[in-house]
C-alpha cells in the first residue's frame, strides 16, 4: 500500500534563506502613535559588569509591515545585520522570492526591520537570539523561555486554501471563507485515494472540497441529526456538532453525532442511516480503506479521561472488537477532544498513545484480529537538515507532521514553528508560515489552510494514513 500520512496538529503553537540588507529606506515611524515614546529612548544602560540580564522587547506592526525591537542594553549594530542574514526565513507564494529589508536604528537600544513588498498572507521569521550586546554577551534563552527571540510575522489574509506546485513554483488560492476549521479526507477515486478535504463553516453547514481543490460539494445533513438529544448526547470542546471519519466515498461518509450516534451519511442525497449509539462519549472515528469497517474511540471512564476503549464495527453496527484503554491523550478530566485515529490497512489500526512520563505523543499500530500494539515508528528528519533547521527554529525539535512528496523530492513538515517545505537533499528549506498543512496532492502539489484570523480550531486532531 502506498505511503500516506495526513496531519493535523495535536497541538498547534503558533508562535524566514536572505541576503541583503540596506540602511537607505526611512521607516515611516512617525505615523506610530507611539513614535514619540519610542524614539525619546532612556540613557543607554551600561553593560560593563555583565551583571544585567540581556533583555529584548519586540514590537510588531501590521500597518506599517514593520517589527520594532528595544533592548535594555546597547547593542552591537553589526550583530543585528548578521543574525537577520543567517535566520531569515521569508513566506512568499513563491519560491524563488527574495526578501527586502530596511534597518533604521533610533538608538544604540532601539532598532525597527521594515519589510517592503509583503502582501496579504506574506510574512517573515528570524530569530535575534545572536544578537549582541556591545560587550559580546548574546541573547540565547534556554528552557520554557527559548523561543522569546523567535519572531514570526504575518500579514493578515481572508481563510485561504493554497495549493503549492513546487515544482513550478506557482500556486492557486481556493477561498475558505467563513471556514471555522478544515480537516483533511481520502476519497477512493479508480483505484486509488484521493487528498480531499472537509470545511466547517460557521453557519453550520459542512462541503467537501474536491481532490483539484478548485471545487466543493455540500455535505446534505439531514435535519434531525442536529437536533440534541439530552438524554444521549454529549457537550464537546471544540465546538462541532459532527465527527466525521477520514475516509469517504463518492455517496457515503460515517458521522458521529453528539459524541455518542453513529450514521452512515448519504451525503450527496441527505440520507442517514443511525448503525451505533455508544455507552460513552466517542472521541475518534475512522473509516477502514474498503468502508467496510469502523473504529471508534470511546472514553474509558464515566468522568471523560483521557483513556480511551477502541471499538471496532462493521457498516451494520455489529461489534467486532473492542481493545480497553487502548488510547491515551493526556488532558483534563470532564473535557472531550477529538482524538486522531485512522486505518494502515484493513487488519490494522493506528491510535495515539502519549508518553505518560514525558508526556510526548506518539502512535501504535493495533491489530484488530489479535489486539497486539506495535509503536508506529517516529518520522525523523536526517540529521544534516535537522541542524540546518535548527539556525532557524533554536532547537532540533521533533517534526509533528513529515510527509513525504509522492514524487519524493521534498518534505513537507508541520512543527511548533509552522510549516517548512524542504529539498530532500537538504539543499533548499523554507518556511511556508503558519497554518494547517492537509497533505499532498497526486500530482506532487502541497495544500495548507490558512485560517485567517478568526477559525475556531479543534484542540487536537491528527489524522496519519501508512502502510504498516
Amino acid at each position: 500500500m502506498n505511503i500516506r500520512h495526513i496531519g493535523i496538529l495535536f497541538m498547534l503553537f503558533m508562535l524566514v534563506l536572505s541576503s541583503g540588507c540596506t540602511k537607505e529606506v526611512e521607516v515611516p515611524y512617525s505615523e506610530r502613535p507611539d513614535a514619540a515614546e519610542v524614539n525619546e529612548t532612556k540613557s543607554p544602560i551600561p553593560d560593563e559588569n555583565g551583571d544585567l540580564e540581556p533583555l529584548l522587547y519586540i514590537e510588531q506592526s501590521q500597518e506599517n509591515r514593520t517589527i520594532t525591537v528595544n533592548a535594555n542594553i546597547p547593542l552591537n549594530q553589526d550583530s543585528v545585520e548578521e543574525a537577520l542574514k543567517q535566520t531569515l526565513q521569508w513566506k512568499t507564494r513563491r519560491i524563488a522570492s527574495e526578501p527586502h529589508y530596511s534597518i533604521k536604528w533610533m538608538s544604540s537600544q532601539v532598532f525597527a526591520v521594515r519589510f517592503d513588498g509583503l502582501e496579504a498572507g506574506e510574512g517573515v521569521r528570524f530569530r535575534l537570539d545572536d544578537v549582541k550586546t556591545i560587550s559580546g554577551r548574546d541573547f540565547t534563552v534556554d528552557g520554557l523561555a527559548m523561543y522569546r527571540n523567535s519572531v514570526a510575522f504575518e500579514l493578515s489574509a481572508p481563510s485561504q486554501i493554497v495549493l503549492l506546485d513546487v515544482e513550478h513554483d506557482s500556486f492557486e488560492l481556493m477561498d475558505s471563507t467563513g471556514a471555522s476549521y478544515v480537516h483533511p479526507v481520502l476519497m477512493m477515486e479508480g483505484d486509488k485515494e484521493q487528498l480531499q478535504a472537509i470545511i466547517y463553516e460557521k453557519n453550520g453547514r459542512y462541503s467537501i472540497v474536491q481532490s483539484d481543490f478548485r471545487e466543493k460539494q455540500p455535505i446534505n445533513i439531514p435535519d434531525h441529526l442536529n437536533a440534541v438529544d439530552s438524554d444521549l448526547d454529549y457537550l464537546n470542546d471544540y465546538g462541532y456538532t459532527p465527527l466525521f471519519s477520514d475516509r469517504l466515498d463518492k455517496e457515503q461518509i460515517y458521522a458521529v453525532y453528539g459524541n455518542r450516534r453513529l450514521y452512515a451519511l448519504r451525503w450527496r442525497e441527505g440520507l442517514s442511516n443511525k448503525i451505533y449509539t455508544a455507552e460513552k462519549a466517542v472521541y475518534g472515528v475512522a473509516a477502514s480503506p474498503s468502508g467496510e469497517r469502523i473504529a471508534l474511540l470511546t472514553a474509558s471512564d464515566d468522568y471523560n479521561g483521557p483513556d480511551a476503549d477502541l471499538l471496532i464495527l462493521d457498516r451494520s453496527g455489529k461489534t467486532l472488537g473492542n481493545s480497553p484503554r487502548a488510547a491515551y491523550i493526556s488532558h483534563s478530566d470532564g473535557v472531550i477532544i477529538p482524538y486522531p485515529l485512522s486505518w494502515a490497512d484493513e487488519d490494522t489500526v493506528i491510535i495515539p498513545v502519549t508518553n505518560r512520563e514525558d508526556f510526548t505523543q506518539r502512535a501504535a499500530f493495533v491489530s484488530i484480529d489479535t489486539g497486539d500494539k506495535t509503536p508506529v515508528p517516529h518520522a525523523k528528519l536526517p540529521s544534516p537538515i535537522k541542524s540546518q533547521l535548527a539556525r532557524f527554529t533554536g532547537s532540533e525539535l521533533e517534526s509533528m507532521n513529515l510527509l513525504p512528496q509522492p514524487a519524493g523530492r521534498w518534505l513537507a513538515m508541520q512543527e511548533a514553528s509552522g510549516i517548512w517545505l524542504i529539498s530532500v537533499d537538504g539543499s533548499i528549506l523554507r518556511w511556508l508560515g503558519s497554518g494547517e498543512l492537509l497533505g499532498w496532492t497526486d500530482d506532487g502539489r502541497i495544500a495548507i489552510w490558512e485560517s485567517g484570523a478568526d477559525a475556531r480550531m479543534p484542540t487536537s486532531r491528527l489524522y496519519t494514513h501508512s502502510s504498516k
